[in-house]
């Protein structure tokens, strides 16, 4: 398979899921480790999973780093409070809070923009995070058929979305996941 240039670097936004996967190769190749032992070593046994998570590798063994993660609810709550505490779990920082506090910025908005998704409009993406600029501060991971991590810093909300829509492409269902979260959000902060 190979890949065609669409459109100028840096002047506008353009998902491509190949992007994932080649950072991952690069984490495999200069760390020695595979996506699997990484995440583990550095996520997964600090944020006190409950579970084993899973990726998915190809016919050939090697692991997936774009889709094919797979976890329980519950610890996928885990990974999103972390986030949501700027990286901190179980008494320990396990990601830097710098690394927080650069994915929750977002990127250019007109850039993003310009990528036509009328649907996320004030949308940025950034360091693999889907960041809405809202007043809430929150900070999104999507991925296929629906699934959906909301990390709502201001409600003090983490929501995790197991999905399994029809439609491949998150745009199906991403109004009405916004208006849920807004929802909950306004009922927690109701209280």
């Amino acid at each position: 398979m190979t890949l065609k240039k669409e459109g100028e670097h840096g002047a506008g936004f353009k998902y491509k899921t190949v992007d994932t996967e080649v950072m991952g190769w690069l984490l495999q190749r200069v760390t020695g480790k595979s996506y699997s032992a990484l995440l583990s070593e550095r996520l997964w046994s600090r944020i006190g999973a409950q579970d084993d998570a899973y990726v998915w590798a190809d016919p050939i063994g090697t692991q997936i780093t774009s889709v094919g993660f797979s976890a329980t609810l519950r610890d996928l709550g885990r990974v999103g409070e972390t986030l949501r505490t700027a990286g901190r779990s179980n008494g320990q920082q396990v990601i830097a809070e710098s690394v927080i506090a650069e994915i929750r910025k977002g990127a250019d908005i007109e850039k993003f923009k310009a990528s036509g998704q009328a649907a996320r409009f004030g949308y940025s993406y950034h360091n693999q995070w889907w960041i809405p600029h809202d007043r809430d501060g929150t900070f999104e991971m999507k991925g296929l058929n629906g699934q959906h991590m909301h990390i709502n810093p201001a409600a003090e909300l983490v929501i995790v979305k197991l999905s399994s829509h029809p439609a491949g492409d998150t745009n199906f269902t991403h109004n009405l996941d916004r208006r849920a979260f807004a929802a909950i959000a306004a009922a927690l902060r109701a209280q």
